[in-house]
């Protein structure tokens, strides 16, 4: 296990030097969020019909 095949780089951050950057920026962020929590939403949704043999849902979301 001492072996890795990979690094690990460091994602490049950008500093924002205006207000109008970081309001774009924070937009962006919240819609990446919100368009992946409907995805994940619309995906348990569409397996809700996978029970077990006692009827309890198999696929649901457990937290946040």
């Amino acid at each position: 296990m001492g072996n890795r095949m990979t690094d690990t780089l460091p994602f490049p951050r950008t500093v924002c030097s205006d207000a109008l950057t970081e309001v774009l920026h924070a937009g962006a962020q919240r819609l990446r969020a919100e368009a992946v929590q409907i995805e994940a939403e619309q995906w348990i949704a569409a397996r809700a019909d996978q029970v077990d043999g006692q009827g309890r849902r198999q696929v649901v979301c457990n937290g946040y």
